[in-house]
Formats: structure tokens, C-alpha cells, sequence
């Protein structure tokens, strides 16, 4: 896998305006990026990126087929998933650390390459939500691990993996938050697929 030249590596309580700027041009223009959100560190990148889903899986040593959460402004979450009256109940929620399985809508499946099913998550934290409008539209993510290890939850673990892997880094101290729950809103009920988070209440 090729190696980035450098990581470019931000402390989030020194980061202004214009390095978020950066973070988002480079997203925008296909860097893979460990970011903190309000669940756990995560291995994004922007969707409209070509090769970004590859680039994700090649750091990680994903599968290929391994699907990834897609970090959405509520207005993109709405416009990517087909309307079930499910899926309607579970987007009251957003945001939230909730991530919803929904049938793709005609751009979802345009943007997605026919993607059938779309993993939405309307974040709270106000960083990542304008680093994805900076950008231009939604993220891939995924937890900042290699495949089948566990979760980064501090800077240094973040370091001694991504460091010379990744593009760019943003370190926020330790983060230990559950995952994101998920329920499964394609069908007529919601069906919760992993709790965590965030309270279910639907």
C-alpha cells in the first residue's frame, strides 16, 4: 500500500478555522483522515473522493465488502435514504450516536456505485458536521482500528498505528464512548442491530 510522504497531525485544542479548512480541502480532494468524533475515533474519508471506500479498506485491511458508516448532515440523510415510515421514527433521533440501515435512494445508489443499503449517522459534534459541509458532502467512516483489533481510544494508540498510514490525524485526548447503536429501518419495524450510545427509544 502506498505510504503518505507525511501524517500532518493536529492537536484539536490548538486547531482555528483555517486548519479545519484544511482538513476538509484535504478530504475533498481524497486524503484518508483519523478523526475524533462523538462516538470514537474514526478512519474517514469523503465520499465523492474517487477510490476513497478503497483507500479505507487498503489502511484497515478491511474486506472489500466490508460496508462503512456514512457521517451525513441531516439534509444529505434525508436526500440518501428511501422514506420508510421506519426509517422516519429512527431519523427523529438524529443527531445522535444513532446509525441507521436504510434503502438507498436513486443518489444514494448513483453516489454509492448501486449500493442497495445505506448505514446513515447524523452526528452531534459540531467539528466533524462542518468538516462534512466543508468538504462538500458526506464520510466514510470507520473505526480507527486495523481489522478486527480493537478500537484507538487514545492519542497514542491512534499514533502508533495511523502515524505514516493515514493522511492526517486530529488527536482529542482519549475517547472511550460506546460505538454508535444501529437499527436496521428498511422494513415496515425497526430492528436494533447493536445497541450502544445511544438510547433507543423507538
Amino acid at each position: 500500500m502506498p505510504q503518505p510522504a507525511t501524517t500532518k497531525i493536529y492537536d484539536f485544542a490548538a486547531m482555528n478555522a483555517a486548519d479545519i479548512r484544511a482538513v476538509a480541502a484535504a478530504l475533498k480532494a481524497g486524503a484518508a483522515a483519523v478523526l475524533p468524533t462523538d462516538t470514537v475515533y474514526g478512519l474517514c474519508a469523503a465520499c465523492n473522493a474517487r477510490g476513497a471506500l478503497a483507500k479505507l479498506n487498503k489502511i484497515k485491511n478491511n474486506p472489500a465488502d466490508k460496508p462503512p458508516q456514512i457521517l451525513c448532515t441531516l439534509e444529505q440523510a434525508l436526500r440518501l435514504a428511501s422514506h420508510t415510515e421506519s426509517f422516519s421514527r429512527a431519523a427523529r433521533m438524529w443527531p445522535s450516536a444513532l446509525t441507521v440501515v436504510a434503502a438507498a435512494s436513486s443518489e444514494a445508489k448513483a453516489l454509492f456505485g448501486g449500493a442497495a443499503t445505506v448505514g446513515l449517522r447524523v452526528p452531534v459534534d459540531d467539528f466533524i458536521i462542518n468538516a462534512i459541509e466543508l468538504c462538500g458532502g458526506p464520510l466514510f467512516a470507520t473505526s480507527a482500528n486495523m481489522h478486527g483489533a480493537p478500537v484507538c481510544q487514545t492519542p497514542r494508540e491512534v499514533m502508533n498505528i495511523f502515524d505514516g498510514r493515514a493522511d492526517i490525524i486530529v488527536l482529542r485526548g482519549e475517547i472511550k464512548n460506546l460505538p454508535s447503536a444501529v437499527v436496521d429501518a428498511r422494513g415496515a419495524e425497526i430492528k436494533v442491530i447493536r445497541q450502544g450510545a445511544c438510547p433507543l427509544n423507538i
